[in-house]
């Protein structure tokens, strides 16, 4: 008779256990951004270095990070599909900053890898004077 009883103690325990549901769409993105998030947070010594070098503001040097990390969250390194993945991501990021795509892999190679190569920064010189060159040429057309 007790083991009539704790037998069916135990059934009732796991015919009450509740069903694991499936992820919602917005809760998945809602632990995906949690997720990207704690992977950023504490580097922003280096995200202050990365946005000074590459003329960037911090918030958006964060922001191409945070969205880098959400549309490449949960690619295998040595899955062919994270080229592809790493590509698109970087095409979407250009596109929503206004930024371009050799500027935003150099963000974030710059980040992931913590460094900038020689070429790197004779190009960003490169870049800036040819762009204060531009801004001095328009400035002059308004006069």
């Amino acid at each position: 008779m007790k083991y009539i009883a704790l037998f069916l103690t135990l059934l009732v325990l796991i015919a009450c256990e509740e069903k694991e549901k499936p992820e919602t769409p917005l809760a998945r993105e809602k632990r995906q951004l949690k997720t990207a998030v704690r992977q950023i947070e504490g580097t922003s010594e280096k995200i202050v270095f990365i946005s000074a070098i590459m003329n960037l503001s911090y918030d958006t040097v964060y922001s191409v990070l945070l969205d880098y990390t959400l549309k490449t969250e949960g690619f295998d390194s040595d899955d062919d599909s994270v080229r592809v993945n790493a590509n698109l991501a970087i095409e979407y990021i250009s596109s929503k900053y206004h930024i371009s795509k050799k500027k935003v892999s150099r963000v974030l190679f710059a980040y992931k890898y913590e460094m900038i190569t020689k070429e790197e920064i004779g190009q960003d010189a490169i870049d800036n004077a040819e762009a204060e060159a531009a801004a001095q040429r328009s400035d002059e057309k308004d006069y």
